[in-house]
């Protein structure tokens, strides 16, 4: 998830402006091992045609792009390349995006990467950085690698392809989003020193399948099982039907499981899965529609009260149902979602959580905003209860402000959540940040909770202006359950 929140930021940010576009650029990576030599960083670009300017060449059109990329290790250059990628010269108006894939032998440990592109035929074009945290692990002890999600494999010889890799050519999918008009999920991963954990010539298996993200449970006939023979090293390239699966978010999930029915080794990479919505609601039945009992002025409120606890692409459905308005089909999802959700006690969960909703609005709406709405509503609904919420409303320099503390929230512990009020009329706080893996990070949180008395200088110290108040505990009531996490 890490990977793909950095990618979003490259494509999203604006970095950089050309006339009236910039470069579009999408990047990943993944660490292999080579036997023999030791762990490699594999990096991945996808350039998106559209957004690059082409130039007349002498048998037509072409475009050219500047990437540099530095690996620091603290004040250490690693390693470094740079290098211009062209495109194929064109002669009409049909572009194909460009792709690139890059190397790098590492030593196992932390690393900075620096990413800089340049579109070489915009004149005085300023170049986009972004920057990328990389883990290198050990793989001595018997490990397997990430996995990899394909754009597209063929069996290759051509060992001088950039994109072969172990018999085949790999082209990475830059994405984990998966729209209606993609029908098959293409993924490759290896496994390293396997005899550390197998006995040479034993039988293991090699299974795969698709797992719903939420509920953790395995999607019905989407799982694979490959009987193999242990051996030192595992190359493993497979692929899922997908064209019947639902809106919502999922994990492939590899492991390998010994003779004795042991898991030794255990992966996961999440997608996420995007259908139109009459595709999926068309088979719920009209007479199970009654269990759900919502009357048809509240049906609209309660389905959208689910996008606390739904993906993306599950999101977009229900705000397209919305903009419908048709009751019906409004009943059809929410039975279609809760059976989908908890199979066994549908109408059972969805009393619960509307326990909840009702809860969260009275608490946390606001004369704009309805409960689920709020951030403090939509933490309360996606993490449930905190176990103790520490209130200061009156705090003489910072805004009013609650932190909100998790002893465990599925496999975190001791996660925090800090919110404000900045307007001071109205029962809508904020979120402000928290050290929650995929919520808002905010380093400078201190410094904007107080800066109504906190001048600022140095963006880059997360401390700057954040001057001692007479009264002022946020820093360390958010401090109380252990260290700094910023």
């Amino acid at each position: 998830m890490k990977k793909l929140l950095w990618i979003f930021l490259l494509i999203c940010l604006p970095l950089a402006s050309f006339g009236s576009k910039q470069i579009k650029a999408y990047f990943d990576y993944n660490v292999y091992f080579a036997p023999g030599q030791g762990s490699y960083l594999e990096t991945y670009l996808n350039f998106s045609a559209p957004y690059l300017k082409y130039v007349q060449v002498q048998d037509g059109i072409q475009a050219n792009v500047q990437v540099t990329l530095i690996i620091k290790q603290g004040d250490t250059i690693a390693d470094f390349k740079k290098y211009e990628i062209a495109s194929p010269i064109v002669k009409d108006s049909i572009l194909e995006d460009l792709y690139d894939t890059k190397r790098f032998l590492l030593n196992s440990g932390e690393y900075e990467l620096e990413i800089e592109l340049v579109d070489m035929n915009r004149k005085m074009s300023k170049p986009i950085n972004a920057f990328q945290l990389i883990k290198i692990p050990e793989f001595n002890e018997g490990a397997i690698s990430e996995i990899s999600l394909i754009e597209f494999a063929n069996k290759s010889s051509n060992k001088e392809d950039q994109f072969y890799k172990n018999g085949y050519q790999l082209i990475p999918y830059l994405s984990s989003y998966y729209g209606t008009d993609m029908d098959r999920i293409i993924f490759y991963f290896e496994g390293y020193n396997l005899l550390k954990k197998l006995k040479k010539g034993s039988p293991y298996v090699v299974q795969a399948y698709i797992e719903d993200f939420t509920a953790k449970k395995m999607v019905a006939k989407k799982m694979k099982a490959k009987r193999m023979m242990a051996d030192e090293n595992l190359v493993h390239l497979n692929s899922f039907d997908i064209s019947d699966l639902p809106t919502g978010d999922y994990n492939v999930v590899v492991q390998l499981i010994n003779e004795t029915g042991d898991t030794i080794l255990k992966k996961e990479q999440y997608f996420e899965r995007y259908k139109k919505t009459d595709e999926i609601i068309d088979y719920v039945e009209i007479e199970s529609l009654h269990e759900f009992d919502i009357p048809g002025d509240s049906i609209s409120y309660y389905v959208e009260s689910l996008t606390p606890i739904c993906g993306r692409a599950e999101r977009t459905n229900i705000y397209q149902l919305i903009k419908e308005g048709d009751t019906t089909k409004l009943k059809k999802y929410m039975a279609y979602f809760w059976n989908k959700t908890e199979a066994l006690e549908p109408v059972r969960a969805w009393k619960k959580y509307k326990h909840q909703v009702d809860v969260v609005e009275v608490y946390y709406g606001t004369q704009i905003k309805r409960g689920f709405q709020a951030d403090r509503g939509r933490v309360y609904l996606q993490y449930g209860a905190p176990s103790s919420i520490i209130e200061r409303p009156n705090e003489p320099s910072s805004y009013p402000y609650e932190i909100w503390q998790y002893d465990k929230i599925k496999n975190q512990s001791n996660r925090q959540f800090i919110f404000f009020n900045r307007d001071l009329v109205t029962n809508d706080y904020a979120l402000l940040h928290s050290d929650m893996v995929g919520e808002l990070q905010n380093y400078r949180w201190r410094h904007d909770l107080l800066q109504r008395n906190s001048p600022s200088r140095n963006f880059d110290d997360p401390a700057d202006g954040t001057i001692d108040h007479w009264g002022g505990n946020a820093n360390d009531y958010y401090y109380l359950n252990g260290p700094r996490r910023w």
